[in-house]
Order: C-alpha cells, then structure tokens, then sequence
C-alpha cells in the first residue's frame, strides 16, 4: 500500500498575513506546542490572546 501524503511546506504554500485582523485565543501558550503555535500565529498577523499556568512564561 503507498500514498501520495506529503507534508512539504513547499507544496502548501502560506499567505504571509493569512491571519491579519483575526483574533486567536490560545491555551496552552507557556510552553511547547501552543507556545509554538502562539509566536507563529502572531508572525502570520494574528492579535493573539494567551493563556496557560505558568504566567511568567507567557
């Protein structure tokens, strides 16, 4: 059995302000993946909302 699934970067190509003028809230943001997904989502434009226990950290 073989697929076709490719996770490239380079063949989904991303709007640089994809998330302009959208609001995000985002658990999680004081370490690992939604600390992650917080930096990129402000990167693409986003206003961003953050929330997790280690308030230093955020």
């Amino acid at each position: 059995m073989s697929t076709d699934f490719n996770m490239n970067p380079q063949h989904y190509p991303c709007p640089d302000q994809i998330l302009e003028d959208r609001i995000i809230l985002i658990t999680g943001a004081s370490d690992g993946i939604g600390q992650a997904l917080a930096l990129r989502s402000a990167q693409l434009g986003a206003r961003v909302i953050l929330h997790g226990r280690d308030v230093a950290r955020l």
